[in-house]
């Protein structure tokens, strides 16, 4: 976790987390993690990919888990294209924009002054496009090599291909 990060105390099991992982409960008031969340969650019959999962949201054709409503469950008139795709921005008056007609915004790179998207900002007004920024390596807590972070545990930063391990078994 980031030092400049808010951390809470999840009610349940007590464990620190970053304001992202926790939300308070509507009727108790209390802190609760996601990870608490997910283990007091009902596992059901996801009605697109008919594996037992976790329910995210429930619809008229039945339970949807949380994978595959990444990938169905926000998709939309595009406004600019007119097509029903994958929405992943709106404008400032809050209309859809779907993944083909949306392109990031491109500042100039502090490194070599081109405008691209942005990989790392690295100071307010300073960035690095995709092909100046390094990602910075750290020792992964289950493998032991020094690569990049695809995740922060409670136990140490998780590389790319622990990360995978590590979510090809929890949605088995």
């Amino acid at each position: 976790m980031k030092n400049d990060a808010q951390i809470l105390v999840c009610d349940f099991c007590h464990k620190p987390k970053s304001k992202k992982q926790v939300s308070r409960q509507r009727l108790t008031g209390l802190l609760k993690c996601r990870y608490c969340r997910q283990k007091d969650g009902k596992k059901e019959s996801c009605s697109l990919c008919s594996k037992n999962r976790l329910v995210h949201v429930r619809t008229d054709e039945g339970p949807i888990c949380r994978c595959c409503y990444g990938k169905v469950g926000n998709r939309q008139r595009c406004y600019r294209c007119g097509e029903i795709r994958q929405v992943v921005k709106r404008t400032k008056g809050g209309k859809p924009v779907c993944d083909r007609c949306y392109s990031s915004p491109r500042y100039e790179c502090y490194r070599c002054g081109r405008k691209r998207p942005v990989a790392q900002w690295v100071t307010s007004d300073e960035a690095f496009c995709h092909e100046c920024y390094i990602a910075p390596l750290h020792t992964c807590c289950r493998c032991g090599q020094s690569l990049p972070v695809a995740q922060w545990l409670e136990g140490g930063p998780l590389c790319l291909r622990c990360y995978a391990a590590r979510r090809s078994a929890i949605n088995r």
